[in-house]
């Protein structure tokens, strides 16, 4: 199961997340992203932030649809799409209809992350699949508690999930040195951007001493 100290590194994560924002702001520079883009992204950003996930869907089925929208663009449909898929399944009451989403949603960020990914946004995707994991294995857990339910064996049927959600989470280089080349989890890619914007600090601090 997941432990105090897991929980408080997963804040962290978070944090990092967040204050770590600029990340995107970078990306957009260096495409130089269109308005037509930009304004879809802002759009997207806009009605995450306003629960409208069913909304949210419809508009990433048109933008696959546009031959010109840019890579960035391109590049977030999947995530996006999963994000939104997750919030559906929030309010879906019938649980095998959300396992379905969830399920969905697992599949569509497993395509994007198989897609080499800006590093910022594998990251929002990493913690995004370890929520969705812990939420696929508390479906079970709530099966369990049903007249008749088989408890024993859907308990069983939540610790993969839960495992899973683990190991997209909790990195293993830690207080080691070694370069990170494995980004498959979210604390080793946080961990991965931090040093590299440690060494561009470094490397600008270098330059104005010369």
């Amino acid at each position: 199961m997941i432990d105090n100290r897991f929980v408080q590194r997963t804040a962290l994560l978070l944090f990092a997340l967040l204050t770590g924002s600029q990340f995107y702001v970078c990306a957009a520079e260096e495409e130089k992203i269109s308005v037509s883009d930009q304004a879809t992204l802002s759009l997207l950003k806009a009605l995450d932030e306003q629960d409208m996930p069913d909304v949210v869907l419809w508009i990433l089925d048109s933008v696959a649809n546009e031959k010109k929208a840019g890579k960035t663009l391109q590049q977030e449909v999947a995530f996006r799409r999963a994000t939104a898929l997750v919030g559906v399944s929030q309010s879906e009451g019938d649980a095998e209809k959300r396992v379905q989403l969830l399920d969905n949603a697992e599949q569509a960020l497993d395509s994007f992350l198989t897609d080499d990914p800006p590093l910022y946004l594998r990251i929002e995707a990493l913690m995004q699949k370890g929520g969705l994991l812990v939420a696929r294995g508390r479906v079970n857990l709530e099966k369990a508690k049903r007249p008749g339910a088989d408890s024993a064996a859907l308990r069983a049927a939540s610790v993969p999930f839960f495992d899973k959600a683990i190991l997209a989470l909790q990195g293993k280089m830690a207080g080691k040195k070694e370069p990170i080349t494995d980004v498959s989890n979210a604390e080793d890619a946080v961990l991965k951007a931090l040093r590299e914007a440690d060494a561009e600090l470094k490397a600008i601090a270098a330059e104005k001493e010369k």
